[in-house]
This record gives C-alpha cells, structure tokens and sequence, in this order.
C-alpha cells in the first residue's frame, strides 16, 4: 500500500515502522541489535525504543543526518554539558548592570541585567521573554524582543539589533 507525501508524490508505506508500537519491549531489543548490531541501550524503555527504532529505520532505509550536522550536534552537547551555554543557545552572555532598552507601541521600556535575572518596573523576572510578555500581552521569545538575536525579517514587531555607526559621509 502506498500513500501520499507532502510534496505529492507517492511513498511506500513501512509495514515496520506501522507495527513497531504492537511489539514487546524484548522484540523490539532484538529488532535494535538485528538493525545496529549493538545491544539496545538499558535505559531506553519501550515507548522510546519503539521511537528509536523508528528512526534507525528510517536511516538505514533513506540515510541519516549530514556529517556537518552530526558534528555540530556533538558540539552542542558537550557546551552545554560544560555549561557553556551562551554557545549552545547561539548568545552572547549578558553581564549584570547592562541595561537594555526597547520602545514598545511609544513608551520606553528600560530593562536591567542582574545576576540573578532581570529587573523592571520594581520587580525581578527569571527571563526577558516574561518580560516581553508582561509588556505585549503576547508571548515572545525575550532575546528577539529586545533585539539580542538576529530576526530573520518575518516577525515585523522584533527589535533590530542596535545598528552600529556609521562612518560613511
């Protein structure tokens, strides 16, 4: 039986992949050493194994992530195993007594680093995204709001990152 994909063209529907979720967690362990030939890790019970599984399928039958993309993985894992997170998260770290600013519908809204989150209008908020939306009404991704990550152009309302100066005549 085939069915349709997103781009409209036709798809061989995995029987496999299908009955993966009827299977017991021993089968499914046979399955993973069958297709690794490495022993299902303990720790991976049967609702993620059967996901795991899936995806090694998947793998093996259309082939798996780039190389490039691989590496960068790995590189995220270990920054943010050694708490480097600014790096994992693509940021730059804010440092206590900065201040940022954002201009939202006419009114100026000053925010200050603390060591321990951000303070404005008198009280500390753990995120800027609390306090984007604490300001908009709306949820926001805090480090777009007040122009700390690069937009990519869609959402209108982000802050633009402080332009630099211009030495141009």
């Amino acid at each position: 039986m085939a069915k349709s994909s997103s781009r409209g063209t036709e798809v061989a529907a995995d029987p496999t992949l299908a009955n993966l979720g009827t299977l017991d967690l021993d089968t499914l362990r046979s399955r993973w050493l069958k297709l690794t030939r490495r022993p299902a890790p303990r720790a991976f019970r049967r609702k993620f194994l059967v996901r795991a599984l899936a995806y090694e399928i998947q793998v093996a039958e259309q082939g798996g992530l780039p190389a490039a993309v691989k590496r960068r993985l790995r590189q995220l894992a270990l920054a943010a195993r050694e708490g480097r997170f600014e790096e994992t998260l693509g940021t730059a770290p804010l440092k206590p007594g900065t201040l940022l600013v954002r201009v939202w519908q006419g009114q100026p809204h000053r925010i200050m680093v603390m060591a321990d989150g951000f303070a404005w209008n008198g009280s500390t908020y753990g995120s800027l995204s609390a306090i984007a939306k604490k300001i908009t009404g709306t949820s926001w991704n805090g480090w777009a709001f007040f122009g700390l990550t690069r937009s990519d152009g869609r959402n209108k309302n982000a802050a633009k990152p402080a332009a630099s100066e211009s030495t141009d005549a």
